[in-house]
């Protein structure tokens, strides 16, 4: 997928402006955490991960299952491993996360809010004021979150 090809499906899907910088800044720290990562020799698929990034958030609006409403729409169109990327960026998927590929994603997108890089604590702070009583479950997918980010911190 070029360039191009994600400016027509960010036309074709109407994708708000704010989630078209979001998707943006997700991307400048997926690059910058590729770029760690290559420093240390660590093998990764950079222009995957960027452009996976690119278009992650493209269902947003629609509602829940929107990061596998994007994956099955990148099958549809022959980028499988594209779709891999993008299906496992959603919250719920942290015990999923096998690839290096996977976890820088995942973590870029938790690490971004609205359009600006956050820490890990303020993001989730931010969902707080939108869910203000968290689930165990959510509670535990936090825990497991700053865990990757742990794992992250030691490897580059």
């Amino acid at each position: 997928m070029k360039k191009s090809d994600i400016k027509i499906i960010y036309e074709k899907f109407k994708v708000p402006q704010n989630i078209i910088f979001h998707m943006q800044k997700v991307a400048k720290i997926c690059e910058k955490l590729a770029e760690e990562f290559a420093k240390k020799k660590i093998k990764i698929r950079k222009n995957l991960i960027i452009k996976s990034a690119l278009v992650h958030d493209v269902f947003k609006t629609s509602g829940k299952d929107h990061a596998k409403k994007m994956a099955d729409y990148l099958r549809k169109i022959g980028e499988k491993e594209m779709a891999n990327l993008v299906e496992k960026h959603d919250f719920w998927q942290i015990d999923n996360l096998k690839t290096w590929d996977e976890k820088i994603l995942y973590y870029a997108d938790k690490r971004t809010y609205e359009n600006q890089e956050v820490s890990l604590k303020r993001r989730i702070e931010e969902s707080r004021k939108r869910y203000p009583h968290p689930s165990k479950e959510v509670l535990e997918t936090e825990r497991k979150m700053f865990k990757l980010e742990k794992e992250f911190k030691t490897t580059h």
